[in-house]
């Protein structure tokens, strides 16, 4: 379904008007050199300012080498054994030029005082034996992406230091200075998958320095990535970490969370040096078609229709952390769109939208496969997921993005957000560049045709009631049956999951390889029907309210299990004349009264439910369509247009606020002396013409800078 029927390869498709970048130009994995006048223009905004502090925040305060590094000398290393070193003289020995930190500098959290300098209470990661934990290192600790933290302040200001900097940063690295996470670093990282995002960090400060470095450093830097060779790995079988094999013999399979950090990664070294001077053209050439073999195995069977990863949640992440900036880059480098025709890189973002919840100061995702966590945790340098996002997803799909960070993700004051950069320069390096300034925030509802989300290829499966101001209101049912195994025979599915009024219910159920969906009824308030193959198992959700419940979840078939079996959550457990077993779970808990048997029909308040003909029906259910249905080799997968009233009424009030930006514009011109500019305003308001509050405005407000302007001109006469 991912490839087009009239056409060989829906994707990649072409850059339309793209112009290759010149050899040596620099920078182009994330923007053009062209772009970067309009990059310097965002730091005259509130939020580019409040992007560059946090960029600075993660480095360590920006204007210095960071002052907290990673003690284990080898990935994975046991914590007692790094907290063991002497730190400091470990640094000294990495540090250029003969400088030297002293051992306040690393060691003065060390004490049970609170220090000065950093303002903060003694650390978790401060032990009497020493530094140690990699997880729990101090923000702006040394990263493998503070060389491109600081190499994008000297492409915003010019500033020597800056580049002088990044490039400290990657000798720290070529001396073998690991991550704050031990698994990544330069020298002999943990594992190929950790050796590609490793790479392709310094690659990005590569990228973005290029113009500032010396001609020497960086044509030895291109070839110390071009023929990158990381050392021994003891695991992923043992081999070499060399670019070479991270191109052509990806460890693991395209269903692995191992595969896309390693293509990804790759794919981000090899952009990053194509056509510059000293390198092997032939070699890269031969590379980038490797990648790109992979990157098409990558989206054929370890995504499904709409960016689920065969692994489950976790693996999505680690993948898409970077797959996505690589895909971005591509478009930049070779004017390839590996976006458009693609649901799954359309989706790989916005997926979060309908699978987070947050419930007071957390966010709950009802996570299914390997390394699932009810959690979702931003740190880590497979977090960003946003700050990357806003980067490849489709452009109709950013007011949504930005409303759902700004009113889900994070939605503190624009001075203490965070940006999606909670650990890593990179991150806040994407979000400066794709942060998207000029869209206006909408709220998901009015810009998504849908409120239920479907990978068919993948089993998974969210129903949503909406996206609340109050976050507290919203509420997910989230149902994965893993249609594919993924690596090792993991797969995503897993039980039914609810998140409702602030708990995470695990509904009593099996859906482990239960095969696939056959059938798909969505409504427009997010209530549907679901059958499933294999085990025979029928689903609905029910957000109508007719129940008496927020929302109301039934299931029956084999692959429903015994209510008794539910750790928490209210329960009903009825069996009707057809011999089928029901369970019905609602929130909040109804009464036994609610629930009533008339033959082979479920009573539950004014809510009937009914199962016939091989699926489950409900009696009272808002306007609603057949998504998908899958009858022996047919199989139909629906994208409606969306309601043309909704979508009138959605572009209405997308025309109404980009005039009112105007106006504002028009006003802050006539405040500044600008008259004329400000007319050139107003006049293009009122061409765009309609019965807009705005546009009428706009009129009265131009008649009287006319009028202003006479006057002042019959004065000056006078």
């Amino acid at each position: 379904m991912l490839r087009g029927a009239d056409d060989e390869k829906a994707w990649p498709r072409a850059v339309e008007g793209f112009v290759s970048p010149e050899p040596g130009e620099h920078p182009r994995l994330f923007f053009r050199r062209s772009e970067i006048p309009e990059l310097r223009r965002r730091l005259e905004t509130a939020e580019g300012q409040a992007i560059l502090g946090r960029l600075k925040k993660v480095l360590g305060g920006g204007e210095a080498l960071p002052r907290y590094y990673q003690a284990a000398t080898e990935a994975y290393e046991d914590a007692a054994a790094a907290g063991s070193r002497d730190v400091v003289s470990r640094i000294d020995d990495l540090l250029p030029g003969g400088q030297s930190l002293s051992g306040t500098d690393l060691l003065d959290l060390l004490s049970d005082e609170e220090s000065p300098e950093a303002s903060v209470p003694r650390p978790p990661w401060a032990r009497e034996e020493g530094v140690y934990l990699f997880d729990d290192l101090p923000t702006g600790a040394y990263t493998v992406s503070h060389a491109a933290g600081f190499a994008f302040l000297w492409v915003l200001t010019e500033e020597r230091r800056y580049a002088d900097l990044a490039r400290e940063s990657v000798e720290l690295a070529l001396r073998g200075q690991r991550d704050r996470d031990n698994r990544y670093s330069l020298v002999n990282p943990g594992g190929m998958l950790r050796a590609g995002p490793s790479l392709a960090c310094y690659a990005m400060a590569y990228d973005l320095c290029y113009d500032a470095w010396p001609e020497e450093f960086r044509r030895e830097l291109a070839l110390y990535i071009q023929n990158y060779d990381g050392g021994d790995t003891g695991r992923d079988g043992g081999s070499r970490q060399t670019l070479e094999l991270l191109c052509h013999s990806p460890r693991m399979f395209p269903t692995s969370n191992h595969w896309g950090m390693q293509v990804g990664g790759a794919t981000l070294a090899l952009l990053a040096i194509k056509g510059d001077p000293g390198t092997d053209a032939a070699l890269i050439s031969r590379h980038l078609e490797a990648v790109t073999r992979n990157t098409h195995a990558l989206f054929d069977s370890g995504f499904g229709s709409r960016g689920t990863h065969s692994e489950g949640h976790h693996p999505t992440r680690m993948t898409a952390a970077w797959i996505g900036p690589a895909m971005t880059a591509r478009r930049n480098v070779l004017g390839e769109d590996w976006v458009t025709g693609n649901p799954n890189m359309e989706y790989l973002c916005t997926r979060w939208i309908y699978e987070i919840v947050r419930y007071g100061d957390n966010l709950h995702v009802a996570m299914f496969g390997r390394y699932a966590d009810p959690g979702f945790s931003r740190r880590g340098l497979n977090g960003g997921d946003f700050a990357q996002g806003f980067g490849y997803s489709p452009r109709e799909h950013l007011p949504a993005l930005k409303w759902f960070h700004e009113n889900v993700i994070d939605p503190r004051p624009l001075d203490e957000r965070d940006f999606d950069a909670v650990e890593y320069p990179h991150h806040a390096v994407q979000a400066f560049v794709n942060w998207p300034l000029d869209v206006a925030a909408m709220n998901p509802a009015d810009v998504l045709w849908q409120r239920v989300y479907l990978d068919y290829r993948k089993g998974h499966v969210v129903f949503r009631n909406g996206w609340h101001a109050d976050s507290s209101q919203d509420i997910a049912v989230s149902c994965s049956i893993g249609t594919r195994r993924g690596y090792g025979g993991v797969c995503g599915g897993g039980p039914v999951m609810l998140l409702a009024h602030g708990r995470r219910l695990e509904l009593p159920c099996n859906l482990h390889h239960a095969g696939s969906v056959s059938y798909l009824r969505a409504a427009a308030d997010g209530s549907g029907v679901l059958s499933l193959v294999v085990k025979n198992t029928y689903l609905a959700v029910d957000f109508s309210g007719a129940s008496g419940a927020d929302v109301l979840v039934v299931m029956t078939g084999d692959g429903a299990g015994e209510a008794s079996h539910m750790a928490v959550g209210p329960t009903a457990v009825k069996t009707v004349e057809s011999g089928w077993q029901m369970f019905a779970v609602s929130v909040p808990a109804l009464p036994d009264s609610a629930f009533r048997v008339e033959g082979d029909v479920l009573h539950i308040g004014a809510q009937t439910v009914i199962w016939r003909e091989g699926r489950l029906h409900l009696g009272k259910m808002a306007e609603s369509e057949v998504l998908y249905e899958n009858e022996g080799h047919f199989i139909s997968y629906k994208e409606p247009s969306p309601d043309p009233e909704k979508e009138a009424e959605r572009r209405r009030r997308e025309l109404e606020q980009q005039l009112q930006e105007q106006l504002s514009e028009a006003r802050r011109l006539i405040a500044a002396g600008q008259r004329e500019l400000a007319r050139k305003v107003l006049e293009g308001i009122i061409r765009q013409g309609g019965r807009t509050e705005q546009v009428a405005e706009a009129r009265r407000m131009n008649d009287q800078l006319l009028l202003d302007m006479a006057t002042d001109a019959i004065d000056f006469g006078f």
